[in-house]
């Protein structure tokens, strides 16, 4: 059996498969996933209905900064698609993440501009 094997529970054998950036593209037994040209995980998909699990965004930075899910399967239909939320990354103004969500926005400060002038 090969390492990179999976057993299932009926003792069928069967193996993930793997793109040339060594990239895991299909787990062999529930979902596929896509990549993007910078190495980035965009989507997962179930293998057997090919319905989208999650996907994600990232910024310029690389950073992820949104997952689209359906949070734990709440809705009827079991998929992500246009009644799930998107989960948006909140970060500090050195590019933290916050993760207790206490961000504020803040505008930057430019010197010599006028609000009051239109």
């Amino acid at each position: 059996m090969s390492p990179l094997s999976t057993r299932v529970n009926s003792g069928v054998i069967k193996s993930p498969a793997i793109n040339a950036n060594g990239q895991q593209t299909d787990d062999g037994v529930n979902s596929t996933s896509e990549w993007d040209a910078f190495g980035r995980l965009r989507k997962v998909k179930n293998r057997s209905t090919s319905a989208l699990v999650v996907e994600y965004v990232y910024n310029g930075l690389n950073m992820q900064i949104g997952r689209h899910a359906d949070p734990h399967h709440l809705d009827a239909d079991g998929d992500v698609d246009s009644t799930d939320k998107w989960e948006w990354t909140i970060f500090d103004p050195r590019w933290r993440r916050d993760v207790h969500g206490r961000g504020r926005l803040r505008l930057p400060v430019v010197r010599g501009f006028d609000r009051r002038r239109r």
